[in-house]
């Protein structure tokens, strides 16, 4: 296949982005008009918020969390799309055997955020939540604010299956022989700083609930040590 010029790429990038825009921007709409926002938010508030009253603080508050909740959702429905929109710019550039191995990594890295991200949603936060409203009775009455419940909801579960990632991504530079297990517990301060950092600057919620994403994490990169300890020396 002969070399494609720097204007070639860049017509292909733009091809592939206004395909993967469009796609979304359809799936979007597509959600909004089936009120699968509603039902997603039903859901939040009746298996995992114990039927707590959410406010609305502004008129269009409720309408502007439907729309971020329908682009959300439209952009993980067009995920299947999107990989591939962004594997068939990049293999081309890819080896044989780097395509095969890239390939080979795609599924097990998507469960694993998967099972991480239901993790979180199920068995991490219902008792989460029901502990910080716990610290509330006799001191003051719960108002949430609906948008800061599902921000709060989101990013849980979002953090979870990044830390259910992070043992796959450990053998992975093990396997490679970028990193090892050695590495990886001589860092380990380093990299559990960085995270705290991290979590700190880009996240707005609670100490409590900081320092539960940060023990769950740390359990995360302790796994990924053992297993780049097994795994790494094949």
């Amino acid at each position: 296949m002969p070399e494609m010029t720097l204007l070639e790429h860049l017509g292909e990038l733009r091809k592939r982005l206004v395909y993967s825009v469009l796609a979304v921007l359809a799936a979007s709409v597509l959600v909004y008009v089936i009120s699968l926002p509603d039902l997603i938010v039903n859901h939040i508030r009746t298996h995992v918020l114990e039927d707590l009253t959410l406010y609305a603080f502004t008129f269009s508050e409720t309408i502007m969390l439907k729309l971020k909740l329908s682009l959300v959702l439209g952009i993980i429905l067009c995920l299947p799309l999107l990989f591939y929109e962004l594997w068939a710019f990049v293999s081309p550039g890819l080896t044989e055997n780097e395509r095969r191995k890239t390939a080979l990594l795609i599924t097990p890295s998507l469960l694993l955020f998967l099972v991480g991200a239901l993790f979180a949603y199920g068995v991490v936060i219902p008792p989460l939540i029901h502990f910080l409203l716990s610290q509330t009775q006799g001191i003051a009455e719960a108002r949430i604010q609906i948008t800061r419940a599902l921000e709060f909801v989101g990013v849980i579960v979002l953090l979870g299956g990044i830390g259910f990632q992070l043992p796959a991504i450990m053998v992975i530079l093990a396997r490679m022989r970028v990193a090892d297990w050695r590495f990886f517990v001589k860092n380990a301060r380093y990299f559990l700083f960085l995270f705290i950092v991290a979590e700190i600057v880009l996240t707005d919620v609670s100490v409590i609930i900081q320092i539960v994403v940060a023990f769950l994490v740390l359990c995360a990169y302790v796994c990924g040590v053992l297993l780049s300890f097994i795994l790494g020396k094949r």
